[in-house]
């Protein structure tokens, strides 16, 4: 089964849950669904979708008087914001690759500052500095 038919899969139970929701009158629960397909929205880089996805829930919960699922909503809109904000560094970057250097991955060494220290007091005790 490949991802897209499990996104599709995925996006059909909860679209249905909110639904089922909506129609018992349900805001709470209606709002946290929503909240999920924001959330799967942006786990699928549909970041238009998702934050308005996200605006609805926001709304649905503020009138349900949820103050969790409000404060769940704002960390969405932020997340949301983080993806579109790192979405155009990208774009930016890429762009202007031919202008600058940009490493394809980032290199990581651990340890790399004790070598260095050690390296420095070893070469203190023979007074090569």
């Amino acid at each position: 089964v490949s991802f897209a038919t499990r996104f599709a899969e995925a996006m059909r139970v909860a679209k249905e849950t909110v639904t089922h929701y909506h129609k018992a009158g349900d805001t709470k629960l209606e709002g946290r669904s929503l909240l999920k397909v924001s959330e799967l929205l942006l786990d699928n880089n549909d970041v238009d979708r998702a934050q308005k996805v996200a605006e609805v829930a926001m709304g649905v919960l503020s009138q349900a008087s949820d103050p969790d699922g409000t404060k769940d909503a704002w960390e969405m809109m932020g997340a949301i914001k983080h993806a579109r904000v790192k979405t155009e560094m990208q774009q930016v970057i890429e762009l202007n690759s031919d202008f600058m250097h940009v490493p394809k991955t980032l290199v990581v060494d651990p340890g790399l500052n004790k070598r260095i220290q050690a390296a420095y007091n070893e070469s203190t005790k023979k007074k090569l500095f």
